[in-house]
């Protein structure tokens, strides 16, 4: 017997079912995303290695300007291996909170509204490096009128 609401479950018992289901489908979403994770980082993996080994044949450690660049090259290399692992195991997470939200248990995770605060915080900071690079740009390309120097000289000899 129905009370209110529409649908076959009541609106009372319904934040009940979904947290069930999230407790069944939670795990077993992950194991797949897991799996689906590590398939995606296999292929990616593969292609960065495939990518950096072609361009690595080639150099010789000669002199120290080409083991500085070499360094340099590795550190791009382990910088995107790194992005790429991060991103691609994230959707172990990510699966089944979409999933959950999907069918309707939802709110966003502390995880998201973090990373949701991130990108604002680095949305501020661009915010605030570029109008200091403006800053400087039109600091450094202005010079003093010739009633800003003659104010100059007259307060230093007054």
């Amino acid at each position: 017997m129905k009370q209110n609401g529409e649908g076959v479950i009541a609106d009372d018992a319904k934040q009940g079912w979904l947290i069930l289901l999230s407790v069944f489908l939670r795990p077993a979403m992950m194991v797949i995303a897991l799996m689906f994770a590590m398939a995606t980082s296999y292929i990616s993996v593969g292609i960065v290695n495939d990518l950096f080994a072609s361009n690595m044949t080639g150099m010789k450690v000669d002199s120290i300007k080409t083991a500085s660049v070499n360094v340099a090259i590795l550190f791009v290399y382990m910088t995107i291996i790194m992005t790429v692992m991060h991103t691609s195991y994230y959707m172990v997470h990510a699966i089944p909170n979409s999933v959950i939200r999907f069918l309707g248990g939802g709110q966003e995770t502390i995880g998201e509204a973090f990373r949701e605060d991130e990108k604002k915080s680095e949305q501020q900071i661009i915010a605030i490096g570029n109008k200091s690079e403006h800053l400087m740009q039109g600091s450094a390309g202005r010079t003093p009128s010739p009633n800003q120097l003659q104010s100059q000289s007259d307060s230093k000899f007054k």
